[in-house]
C-alpha cells in the first residue's frame, strides 16, 4: 500500500486590515487611516487644549493645529459618543471663556454677543425671544411715540434753573 502523500503547502488567508476610516491630514496632504483609540486621544487633547489655552477662543483653533477640516470633526463626532461629549464640553468651556472676557471688557462684547448662541444654550434662547419680541413688535404696527404735553409750573415742584 502506497502511503499517502500530504500537501503541506500553507492554506493563505486573507488578511483584512480593519481601518474604518480615513482623513486627509492638511499637513502631509495624505489619507491618514483613524481609530476609535485615535478618536478618544483627541478629544483628550481637545479638552485639554480647551483648558490650557487662554486664546482657545473658537471651536476650529484645536482643528487647524491639528491639520483636521472642521467637516471632519462633525463626522467623527457621529461615529464616536465620546468625541462628541468632548465637543460639547469644549463649548461650554470656551463659551464661558467668551462670556467673561466681554464681561471683563478684554473681547468686543458686540462681536461676542452675535457668536455665543453657537457656544451657550441660555444665550441661543435668550437672542430667540428677543427675536419673537421683535415680531410682536412689528406685527403689532412697530414702536409707537407718545408724545405728552407740557405740564404747567407748580408751587410744589420748583422750577429748575438753567445755568
Amino acid at each position: 500500500m502506497k502511503a499517502k502523500r500530504h500537501n503541506n503547502t500553507p492554506v493563505k488567508k486573507d488578511i483584512k486590515t480593519v481601518h474604518e476610516e480615513y482623513y486627509l491630514d492638511m499637513f502631509t496632504l495624505k489619507q491618514t487611516p483613524i481609530s476609535k483609540d485615535y478618536l478618544l486621544h483627541y478629544a483628550l487633547q481637545w479638552v485639554n487644549w480647551a483648558i490650557s489655552d487662554d486664546d482657545a477662543l473658537t471651536m476650529e483653533g484645536f482643528h487647524i493645529l491639528k491639520g483636521v477640516q472642521s467637516f471632519t470633526v462633525s463626522r467623527w463626532c457621529q461615529r464616536c459618543p465620546e468625541l462628541q461629549q468632548a465637543h460639547d464640553h469644549v463649548m461650554s468651556i470656551i463659551g464661558d471663556r467668551r462670556e467673561k472676557g466681554a464681561i471683563t471688557r478684554k473681547y468686543d462684547s458686540g462681536m461676542i454677543r452675535t457668536t455665543m448662541p453657537m457656544y451657550k444654550a441660555k444665550w441661543k434662547e435668550l437672542e430667540e425671544w428677543r427675536a419673537h419680541l421683535s415680531e410682536k413688535i412689528a406685527s403689532a404696527g412697530g414702536l409707537k411715540v407718545v408724545e405728552m404735553e407740557k405740564f404747567a409750573d407748580s408751587d410744589l415742584v420748583p422750577t429748575k434753573e438753567k445755568k
